[in-house]
């Protein structure tokens, strides 16, 4: 009897305090919370926030603001999920507890169009803290946990789609670990550091992007086909700064891109290559800038030398492997193992990409021999908006009309190698596999 009793007794001040939080939310002043919450989002994001669905509290299972339709500039949410402190809504504020995020889209002008636009987000921010003083600075007074997903991401026309992330801040700096996305029709991982606790922003990027379309890569160049297969990226990069400028200056890292068993579309390498007349008109320059600068010279070029690779001939090369590796230092990225083969030939390539200056630094693309001397090779040097690409040029001694270069390379340098090898690095000549 006595369990009942004491049952009954605590059910009863259960309902009794259910009826007492009810009537206490009847009391907060939602018109006046709404104010507080557009005025508290507008500082937060600096641009001007409106509530146009309304502001509605719920007191169960836990107390949560409802903000529908929320509006800044080139944000919008459909739903912010807030849970407070109850207290805080008493006195008129909000102490923000959590909050998610629900179906968000974001826009972020960037120059020349090339726009930063995030769609379809889903933000579940956690153990939110906060540490406001007047002399610290916001990023460093922010602490949580959040789980961010995103349909689309898109940045000029490069997409990306199921975005994922696990975020986590404290003390000014912002842990993205891991990050998952689909880009390029390949599967891209990563992490990113951002400190921004000191006088100066820095940041760490891991990244690799497996089994990426060589033909997805191209559509943002031309609507063309210039080849099919697949590639793997991995980049180690790190940074200082927040302006564009600053991120170049200070870039440094290493850049890795790899493949197996390419298709170049518009010429055939091996052919063009095969004779000193062919070789004399053929622009070694526009296979370095498709295939061995990559994404790299995606950035540089913006695609504007790709296209003149096209031709109406039919022609296509086999590219059996393909080894780019470089090194950035200060926004210059030069090139430590860059090479492509065919079945007859093996393309090298030396020199430099400067993104601070927009310049190609004494680039130059060759096709070398057995024993790795160039016999035929192109120069490229000025700004990437206006290149100079100087003519092919082949060795001397090898320039008879209407001969076989290959052979005539092979009896001319012999078993002996030039005085220094154009190329040292990981890939074969595909003459190694004759001579086994």
């Amino acid at each position: 009897m006595s369990r009942t009793i004491a049952a009954f007794s605590g059910l009863t001040v259960l309902l009794v305090a259910i009826l007492l939080l009810a009537a206490w939310f009847l009391l907060v002043d939602t018109s006046a919370l709404q104010a507080r919450a557009e005025s508290a989002l507008t500082d937060a994001l600096g641009s001007d926030a409106r509530i146009q669905g309304g502001l509605r509290v719920r007191p169960l299972p836990s107390p949560r603001v409802l903000l529908d339709d929320v509006v800044a500039d080139d944000l919008r949410v459909d739903r912010l999920d807030v849970l407070v402190a109850p207290l805080s809504l008493l006195r008129g504020d909000l102490s923000v507890r959590s909050l998610r995020a629900t179906n968000a889209r974001l826009k972020v002008p960037g120059g020349e169009g090339e726009d930063l636009e995030l769609s379809g987000c889903e933000v579940d921010l956690q153990a939110l803290r906060t540490g406001y003083t007047n002399n610290t600075p916001l990023p460093r007074q922010l602490a949580f946990d959040a789980d961010l997903t995103c349909d689309r991401v898109e940045y000029g026309d490069v997409a990306a789609t199921a975005v994922s992330a696990r975020l986590e801040a404290a003390d000014g700096v912002f842990d993205a670990d891991p990050i998952s996305l689909d880009l390029l029709e390949g599967s891209a991982s990563g992490k990113l550091r951002s400190d921004l606790s000191g006088d100066t922003a820095a940041h760490d990027l891991t990244f690799e992007i497996d089994g990426f379309s060589v033909e997805a890569l191209v559509e943002l160049m031309t609507d063309e086909p210039l080849g099919e297969g697949s590639l793997t990226l991995e980049a180690e990069l790190s940074s200082r700064g927040l302006e564009a400028a600053d991120l170049w200056q200070y870039l440094e890292g290493t850049v890795l891109l790899t493949g197996e068993s390419l298709t170049l579309h518009g010429v055939d390498v091996d052919e063009r290559v095969s004779d000193y007349e062919s070789a004399s008109a053929f622009d070694l320059y526009d296979v370095g800038a498709v295939l061995l600068v990559g994404p790299l010279g995606l950035v540089a070029t913006r695609g504007r030398n790709y296209a003149r690779l096209l031709s109406e001939s039919g022609e296509s090369t086999d590219i059996e492997r393909l080894h780019a590796e470089w090194r950035i230092e200060a926004g210059v990225a030069t090139a430590r193992d860059v090479a492509l083969r065919t079945p007859h030939n093996l393309i090298a390539l030396q020199g430099a990409l400067d993104f601070n200056e927009q310049r190609y630094d004494d680039l130059i693309v060759a096709v070398v021999d057995a024993e790795r001397c160039a016999f035929v090779e192109q120069r490229v040097t000025g700004t990437f908006e206006d290149p100079d690409v100087q003519s092919p040029s082949v060795l001397e001694a090898l320039a008879e009309p209407a001969v076989d270069l290959l052979e005539r390379a092979a009896e001319f340098f012999g078993a002996e190698c030039c005085d220094e090898p154009f190329y040292d690095g990981a890939l074969g000549h595909p003459r190694d596999d004759d001579r086994e």
